[in-house]
């Protein structure tokens, strides 16, 4: 048996493949306006900024055959609206925050406000928060935490035994 050596050259229709490495990431990353950079600007805004809020930025497909296609525009508005909640709310930058919901559109939507308000955020589907005991809780030092009204009274209980947890509603 022969072994032979696959050298990469190129894509298959002969164009040159993209540079690799961060260095190459970071030169195709657009930054924001003002300087700096951020995730959610970069997954979602930058692409409503070239033009291309009408395109699809989201397909998400429910178990019950639900099917909801969510533009980048739509995006960047649900994601911004929450970010004005986390700011109203007194919670900005660096704080911790706990996203519970099940895997729905508005917890991508939340996840990048979150990022957007420059809010470190941890998505919790409901099987993990359950199986997340107080200890685990207090190492990973939430400031607050929000869920949609049907996974709030689960998450309740352990929240009254973590005093430094405010809940946000974004409803």
């Amino acid at each position: 048996m022969t072994t032979s050596i696959i050298r990469k050259s190129g894509n298959p229709d002969g164009t040159a493949s993209p540079a690799t490495g961060w260095a190459a990431a970071r030169a195709r990353l657009a930054g924001l306006p003002g300087g700096g950079l951020n995730i959610a600007h970069e997954a979602v805004d930058r692409h409503v900024m070239a033009g291309h809020g009408d395109q699809t930025a989201l397909i998400w497909l429910g178990r019950e055959g639900d099917r909801k296609v969510i533009s980048y525009a739509e995006l960047a508005a649900e994601a911004a609206r929450f970010a004005h909640v986390l700011r109203a709310n007194g919670i900005g930058a660096g704080e911790r925050l706990f996203l519970l919901s099940g895997r729905v559109p508005e917890l991508y939507a939340a996840t990048l406000g979150a990022m957007k308000a420059g809010v470190v955020v941890s998505p919790l589907l409901p099987p993990s928060a359950r199986n997340r005991s107080a200890r685990g809780w207090r190492s990973a030092g939430p400031h607050v935490w929000t869920a949609p009204d049907a996974q709030a009274g689960k998450l309740t209980s352990l929240c009254r035994k973590q005093s430094c947890l405010r809940p946000v509603c974004a409803a």
